[in-house]
């Protein structure tokens, strides 16, 4: 018989753990008492969702290319990381297609910009970005055209803060106990790994089952722990990864004991890379299968991406004859 928790948010595991005894501080070093696994930051994220119902003779007038109608995902911009912008809270807008539907998507940090809640607002926050790459006049033309189906379902939402528990550093567990997905950890949300991370955590439960000896009935009392560092390995990085992006914007409230200089290096780097994706198809698709799960953050460290985002960035530019995929 075994325990899993799979509550997210909720995290009913550590409640459960707590009323049976389990979780006492441990003389081992390295090892944590119950009340010991959070931590925790607060990125003061804020979403602003715009839908809007699209006919399919609605959506074959709008000024769309024949590559972008066969997307679900139409457009995305992120806003350029400037000293404003970080004072502000950088932004990223999205356009996708649901069925029926047009979804308007604009996600930022602080309090300093307003949610829209109407196109009209949605204009004003356009307005005042500062793009890198300009966004492109079909998304403005699109915009107009929705204007027609008339008010948007509205949906604003303020982001809690993201939590890790550390189960792997955990002194006494039950052999049977295993918490997966959000039960563990959630991170920000604006990177969708949230999939991803639910896929890794059931992997590693089943790599840790396929470990067991054939037929055996009783869970080996290790069993527990080794699952939590399996799965550990295999998810850790993405709270690091995010962690150290979340701490570059000047509103967010770092783990206790922790400040936001944590991770310089690496952020420079990453918001190089960020840049370089606009005009580069090898950092984009280096970028994109970090951000969506298909690789690893390795991916981003290739040496030739290394080369054209060090030319990049003190260049100002990329020249592609420089250097060859």
């Amino acid at each position: 018989m075994g325990a899993a928790d799979c509550t997210g948010l909720t995290r009913a595991g550590m409640r459960w753990l707590s009323k049976c005894g389990y979780g006492l501080p441990s003389p081992m070093r390295g090892r944590l008492p119950l009340d010991e696994l959070k931590i925790e930051l607060d990125q003061k994220l804020r979403y602003s969702t715009l839908t809007f119902p699209v006919s399919e003779a609605l959506f074959a007038q709008l000024p769309l290319s024949d590559e972008c109608r066969t997307r679900c995902v139409l457009y995305v911009t992120f806003e350029e990381q400037t000293a404003t912008t970080l004072a502000k809270g950088p932004a990223l807008i999205t356009l996708e297609r649901v069925p029926g539907k047009m979804v308007l998507f604009f996600a930022h940090y602080g309090h300093r910009r307003i949610q829209p809640r109407s196109l009209a607002e949605a204009k004003d926050y356009l307005a005042d970005l500062e793009m890198r790459v300009p966004i492109p006049d079909w998304f403005y033309e699109t915009l107009e055209r929705l204007e027609e189906v008339g008010d948007p379902v509205v949906s604003t939402i303020r982001v809690p803060p993201t939590s890790f528990i550390r189960y792997h550093l955990a002194h006494d567990l039950p052999s049977n106990f295993v918490a997966l997905g959000d039960s563990v950890m959630n991170i920000n949300p604006t990177f969708a790994e949230g999939t991803s991370k639910a896929a890794r955590c059931a992997l590693a439960l089943k790599k840790s089952l396929l470990a067991l000896p054939s037929g055996v009935r009783v869970l080996p009392a290790d069993f527990g722990a080794k699952f939590f560092e399996e799965q550990n390995a295999k998810t850790a990085w993405m709270w690091e990864s995010t962690r150290v992006n979340d701490y570059g914007q000047p509103t967010t409230e770092p783990i206790k004991g922790e400040s936001l200089s944590s991770g310089a290096l690496l952020r420079w780097y990453s918001r190089h890379l960020m840049k370089l994706t606009a005009t580069d198809e090898l950092a984009a698709w280096a970028f994109y299968t970090f951000q969506v799960g298909y690789g690893s953050g390795i991916e981003g460290f290739h040496p030739h991406v290394v080369a054209k985002v060090l030319w990049n960035a003190f260049t100002g530019h990329w020249r592609s004859d420089m250097l060859r995929k």
